[in-house]
């Protein structure tokens, strides 16, 4: 492993005030109340507001449409402005944004088009140096960005001149009063580092960044890290450098002209050598972003703003499951996070449909990596399988799937056409979620199922994020509760598995159990020991022994994944212990999925009932007549005998409920979309 001088740095602390810190404070700021006698009971203090239910859209909404809909984040990807950022144009925008409270954000993109490079060159910043270059020097482009007539290149932070850049912009949207800075883009450079033309990192700045951490290691140079590490101290003769790499003079054989040599004299080292340089950049740009996150938060706080920081992530894009792999330790050091999904659109044919629960793996692995809000992008409106069609009601079902699993669902896309009906019907949910806001926001008890994502895992092989998807969606469908444990990897920390108290969990759940950290080992070795149940699916390195409660199977949810199949689906319920029972017992219809769980600090439980009976051809849902749930209570409602239905456009109606020892048995009288069942501690 060749990582740079800051290898000690403890990465695993959360900076400058963040979450942990944050919520440490407020525990014992909530447990001091308790003393005060005139108070009955904990007061709840404000959340922040990044921890709040917020209606957010992708593009900047007409002003009645932001009005209608309640919006309190307008236009994700719309204060980048014409050129390059947030420019002084804006402010009087921003000034009436925040008279209406509305949420203003302001983006930083590490890839630049043509038309904001040469923005960029008439305000003084000649940016054409940072453009990097793939292993046989062409310029990188990021080629993804199709809709751009003009070519997109991506940039290096390795070269200071756009480092700089990239931290003035961010300067100048605070001095504008933003409330959050939105990074695009900034954690895939290194995932795109490969042989290939048209790959990243191999300009002369990010060679001379290798260089230099070669040299902080006590190697004189390239040949000399060569010759040590991989070639028992032989040294690339200078016959060999012009015959083999086509170069006369030593000083110019570097880690460029050594990968793209067609010579297979050196091919196996080569990829050893490639993937130290992958490696490197993978951390040094983890490093990068860590001190550029910080040195925005300092600025901010030094002129007294209290600035947000949130990213972008694409999993499953197009480095499939590797580019999770390491972008989900940034969220680490943000105040909340998004998801595109545009790449997972599920179709059949020419339609699509709701994926019953796979956003919700999503939001649990962002809400175990940070407590703002978790959102997800729907990128499909460049799918050619959505033109034509009414999207109003698929648009309703995909924002309350999101919120019934604490996450968000980012308004847009869908609009264009028919756009008075979804406004109108969208309407009806951005109002019920803030009015209800309650429910959806602040802590909430642990679910018995926890799913361990182990991004050490992930390192080695990036499929594993599918099979984490599938069981996660396996779990959604049969309706049992679960939560999503982080656990981070060598490369960048966070290793440790922090679950708190593990008794809360009946089962401990590892879908990438094929590599850990000697940290990772330990843990779960302590939490075999304590008779906990854990389940592996897949290859397993977790160093476990044979004992009565640690049980392997295949890769279950990499399976289901690739089939859907109602067999594999019950494969997976079959993998749980038998003592296992969960909470939600059976509802009636299967199309109907629920999430539940307990609101302490609300004294209630929660049950989130999601209708997805959708036919893709009409738009349409089927309602559903007297839908009867059964359920498990928690003990502190045994007494409980009432229960509230509220929905979206619908007036609350108060049911009886059917009571046997701690199972409760209810109707839905009329199930449409959503429905929010809330039982109230007696």
């Amino acid at each position: 492993m060749l990582l740079g001088d800051n290898d000690n740095q403890p990465v695993g602390k959360v900076i400058n005030g963040g979450v942990r810190d944050r919520f440490t404070f407020l525990r014992v700021f909530l447990a001091g109340l308790l003393c005060v006698m005139f108070v009955s009971k904990p007061v709840a203090a404000e959340l922040p507001w990044n921890e709040q239910v917020q209606i957010i859209t992708d593009k900047m909404f007409a002003p009645e449409d932001e009005t209608a809909l309640a919006v309190t984040f307008n236009g994700v990807w719309s204060w980048s402005g014409g050129s390059d950022n947030l420019l002084p144009d804006k402010s009087e925008a921003i000034a009436v944004a925040g008279k209406k409270k509305i949420r203003n954000y302001s983006i930083v993109y590490t890839c630049r088009t043509t038309p904001q490079m040469l923005a960029a060159l008439e305000s003084g910043v000649d940016l054409r140096p940072a453009v990097t270059c793939d292993v046989y020097g062409n310029e990188s482009l990021a080629d993804w960005w199709y809709w751009e007539k003009e070519p997109v290149y991506m940039l290096s932070p390795n070269c200071p001149v756009f480092y700089e850049h990239l931290l003035d912009l961010a300067k100048k949207a605070v001095d504008h009063g933003v409330d959050c800075i939105y990074i695009d883009e900034l954690p895939f450079l290194p995932m795109e580092i490969s042989l290939k033309k048209g790959s990243v990192l191999f300009g002369k700045y990010d060679i001379a960044a290798f260089e230099r951490n070669l040299e902080r290691k006590g190697y004189s140079s390239f040949a000399d890290y060569l010759a040590r590490e991989y070639m028992n101290g032989r040294r690339i003769t200078d016959r060999e450098l012009k015959s083999l790499f086509s170069i006369s003079q030593p000083d110019d054989f570097n880690v460029a002209v050594f990968l793209r040599a067609p010579a297979k004299r050196y091919a196996e080292i080569r990829q050893w050598v490639l993937d130290d340089y992958r490696e490197f950049q993978a951390w040094n740009h983890f490093v990068k972003g860590v001190e550029y996150i910080s040195a925005i938060r300092n600025y901010a706080r030094k002129q007294g703003k209290d600035v947000k920081l949130s990213a972008n992530t694409i999993p499953g894009a197009a480095g499939d499951g590797e580019s999770c792999a390491r972008t989900q330790v940034w969220n680490k050091y943000l105040d909340f996070m998004a998801f595109e999904n545009q790449y997972n659109t599920p179709t059949r044919g020419e339609y699509i449909y709701p994926p019953q629960g796979k956003c919700g793996a999503y939001y649990r692995l962002g809400r175990s990596l940070t407590q703002g809000f978790v959102a997800t992008v729907p990128g499909f409106g460049s799918n050619e399988c959505f033109k034509g069609h009414d999207l109003s009601n698929f648009t309703a079902l995909m924002f309350c799937e999101a919120f019934a699993y604490e996450g968000n669902w980012i308004l847009g896309r869908f609009f264009e056409e028919e756009h008075d009906e979804i406004v109108e019907e969208m309407s009806i949910y951005t109002n019920f979620m803030l009015k209800n806001a309650r429910y959806f926001e602040g802590q909430r008890k642990k679910n018995s199922v926890g799913v361990l994502y182990c991004d050490q895992g992930m390192l080695e092989d990036g499929d594993r994020h599918y099979s984490y998807l599938g069981l996660c969606q396996a779990l959604a469908e049969l309706n049992i509760q679960y939560d999503t444990i982080f656990t981070g990897n060598e490369l960048f920390g966070f290793d440790d598995i922090d679950m708190g108290d593990p008794a809360d969990y009946q089962a401990i759940l590892l879908p990438m159990a094929n590599s850990f950290t000697v940290a990772q080992t330990r843990t779960l070795a302590k939490l075999a020991a304590t008779g906990r149940n854990i389940v592996i699916y897949g290859p397993d390195a977790s160093q476990l022994p044979e004992a009565p409660n640690i049980t392997r199977y295949g890769d279950l949810g990499l399976e289901f994944m690739n089939s859907f199949l109602d067999e594999q689906r019950d494969r997976i319920r079959k993998t749980l212990p038998a003592s296992f029972k969960p909470l939600v017992e059976e509802v009636a219809d299967s199309s109907v999925k629920a999430v539940f769980y307990e609101k302490e600090e609300l004294e209630c439980c929660v049950l989130h009932l999601i209708n997805y009976d959708y036919v893709s051809e009409s738009d349409m849902i089927k309602k559903k007549e007297n839908l009867e749930v059964t359920l498990q209570l928690p003990s502190a409602y045994a007494a409980a005998k009432h229960a509230l239905i509220l929905a979206p456009g619908q007036e609350e109606v108060k049911i009886d409920l059917g009571r046997t020892g701690m199972q409760a048995t209810f109707q839905v009288p009329g199930l449409e979309t959503y429905a929010l069942i809330v039982f109230n501690k007696p």
